[in-house]
């Protein structure tokens, strides 16, 4: 779900939610696997489970602000050093991002550089930095690089 609350022209707050419900399944039958590992006796229990985010952006004509929340609901995780189940604080996974569009050549070409920074609880915290070009909003060209993960090259039309 959706919504954008106008605020004057070309200012705008975006909101958006997202759930659904999901089943992990293991087939165990394939390999030689030990029922008494905590891992997958942990899988096999929890084998339900709830996803869903929650976002909001700022919009004042090329510029975009927003944050989110990547996950808004506790899952369990087996902690493999004591092989004890705990909590995992889904609040704690957040994304945080700037980008601003600017116009070239006559509304023809669009240049948006973008940076992000994502915090999550369980995984190393990283920055990313991405840079696009847009030709009428139809095709674009990027490039990103993410301090953890490396280079990304994007092409798209649409």
């Amino acid at each position: 779900f959706g919504y954008n609350v106008p605020i004057a022209s070309e200012q705008f707050i975006r909101f958006g939610i997202s759930g659904g419900f999901g089943l992990n399944n293991l087939n165990l039958s394939d390999g030689d696997f030990d029922p008494n590992d905590p891992t997958i006796a942990n899988a096999m229990q929890n084998t339900y489970y709830l996803d869903g985010n929650f976002g909001i952006s700022y919009t004042n004509k090329g510029l975009n602000l927003g944050f989110s929340f990547l996950s808004l609901f506790d899952s369990k995780y087996v902690n493999q050093s004591n092989e004890t189940t705990k909590n995992f604080n889904q609040l704690k996974n957040r994304l945080f991002s700037a980008s601003y569009k600017f116009p070239i050549s006559s509304q023809k070409f669009q240049f948006e550089p973008m940076l992000f920074y994502r915090e999550s609880e369980n995984e190393i915290d990283y920055f990313e930095g991405m840079a696009m070009v847009y030709f009428k909003n139809v095709i674009w060209l990027g490039a990103s690089y993410n301090n953890v993960k490396g280079a990304a090259f994007m092409l798209g039309a649409g």
